[in-house]
Parts: C-alpha cells; structure tokens; sequence
C-alpha cells in the first residue's frame, strides 16, 4: 500500500513480480502523481486502481479513512503487507486487520 507512484520503488516492484513464488500487488491511494513520459510507471508488475483511487491522497493522519481498499485487504487476505508510510489512518487499520487475520504487517517509512 503507497500513496502514489515513486519513481525510484518503480524497479522493485518489477523485480518482485519476477519471483514465482510470490504474488505480488501494489495497492495505489491515488495515480495523481505524474513521473516522466519516457516510461511508464505501470508496467513490470500487477497493480490495482480502487474506485477511490482518482481522489487524492490525504494530507494528514485523521483524513478519510479509505473503506474501499480496507475491504479489498480484509477480502485477498495477504499474508503479507507491505504499507509504506505510518501517516494514514488506513493504514494503521489496515495493519489492525492483518492481526487479527494473523498475518504480517511491514511498515516502511522515510521521513525526515
């Protein structure tokens, strides 16, 4: 789970849809963020675009909480999520429900 598209985390999902044994989605919050026309950011690996998908990410901790993408986990039951950020209220819930599936939750952040 990723607000939007990061250039630079673009090659590692490709190389971890390469691994058979694993299957691999990238969950967006929104596709408003514009990378360079010379390729395409979603190509190489599977992703998915919930109905919400073209709002935009929210800025701050208690924004909407995105029910859609909430189902969608609780309803693919990933062994494993990988969520990147700890500013979302989603995604906190998101690491709630994978608890009580007993499942793992990794948390990856880059703030400053």
């Amino acid at each position: 789970m990723i607000s939007h598209q990061i250039h630079y985390f673009i090659p590692i999902y490709r190389e971890l849809s390469k691994i058979k044994d694993i299957s691999f989605t990238v969950i967006y919050y929104s596709k408003e963020h514009h990378i360079r026309d010379e390729w395409n950011s979603f190509e190489g690996y599977h992703w998915i675009n919930l109905s919400k998908s073209n709002r935009k990410f929210p800025k701050f901790f208690l924004n909407a909480i995105r029910i859609d993408i909430l189902k969608y986990i609780w309803k693919e039951k990933y062994d494993i999520i990988w969520i990147h950020g700890y500013y979302a209220t989603t995604n906190w819930v998101a690491i709630i429900l994978q608890s009580i599936n007993k499942r793992v939750s990794l948390l990856r952040t880059e703030d400053v």
